[in-house]
């Protein structure tokens, strides 16, 4: 192994890594969300009535949403959809086998 050695070079940088858990969207949400807000956009600019400002407000969170990956609304209520864990945490009720007495004499004590 050389001096110039570097075991680290190809691992992310941690800005990169910081970047990447701040963003609790899925991509396929990301792409659901630019589409709806370039409808949302488009209409509120072709339509001139008292919803378009509904609409307008409504495609720009859309597009912030899309654009960096990141949604208010799952962070208050603490939901991620783009770090989902593969395994469930739940833990499965069951029941424990006892082992077989068969064979044995159990005693009751007095």
């Amino acid at each position: 192994m050389s001096l110039t050695y570097l075991p680290f070079s190809n691992a992310r940088n941690v800005e990169e890594l910081r970047q990447e858990l701040r963003k609790n969207v899925s991509d396929e949400e990301r792409v659901v969300s630019g589409f709806l807000a370039g409808v949302l956009l488009a209409a509120a600019l072709l339509r001139g009535n008292k919803l378009s400002w509904i609409r307008l407000a409504l495609g720009a969170f859309l597009a912030r949403r899309a654009f960096t990956g990141r949604c208010p609304a799952y962070a208050i209520l603490q939901s991620d959809s783009r770090h989902r864990q593969i395994y469930s945490t739940k833990k499965e009720s069951g029941t424990i086998a006892r082992p077989s007495f068969a064979g044995h004499k159990v005693s009751k004590a007095a």
